[in-house]
């Protein structure tokens, strides 16, 4: 199989994973603030993120759509997961003291350590999609001499 089309498969996935957790975050909203809320965070912090995480996932979702930002949204997608990840491993090292809710829909039956595993998975699959762009196309996002870099 080439490797674009590896990489066309793995971005489908990605995308798939995050309308579906933006979309259930947005479509349960009283849920996803009482959740938010649940979190071993500040309360205003909580109160950014209910907000903030439903869009930067859709963010990421158009980066990841076109070919001139795909590889920034995968650079954004693997750190989104490796974050997340980090999360659920605090969880289930009792790091808190307690177990917060955990996510809505489907994933909510998985379990802290279903979701941890899952959660790994993406971040391999997202640092194989990054190797794979890079080996093909080692100068795929070097600013060209038209855009403005700070410096």
């Amino acid at each position: 199989m080439k490797s674009k089309t590896i990489v066309d498969i793995l971005i489908s996935l990605f995308i798939l994973l995050f309308i579906y957790t933006a979309t259930s975050k947005v479509l349960n909203w009283d849920d996803t603030v009482k959740s938010m809320h649940n979190q071993p965070i500040n309360r205003s912090l909580a109160d950014v993120l209910v907000y903030a995480l439903p869009i930067l996932e859709l963010g990421v979702i158009g980066l990841m759509l076109f070919n001139r930002t795909k590889l920034l949204g995968i650079y954004i997608f693997t750190g989104m997961m490796l974050a997340f990840t980090g999360y659920v491993a605090l969880v289930l090292t009792n790091y808190y003291g307690r177990v917060p809710c955990s996510c809505g829909g489907i994933i909510k039956e998985m379990g802290w350590r279903s979701h941890l595993t899952m959660n790994i998975t993406f971040v391999i699959l997202g640092l194989v999609a990054i190797y794979l762009i890079k080996k093909k196309e080692p100068k795929y996002f070097v600013p060209n001499k038209n855009m403005i870099v700070a410096e």
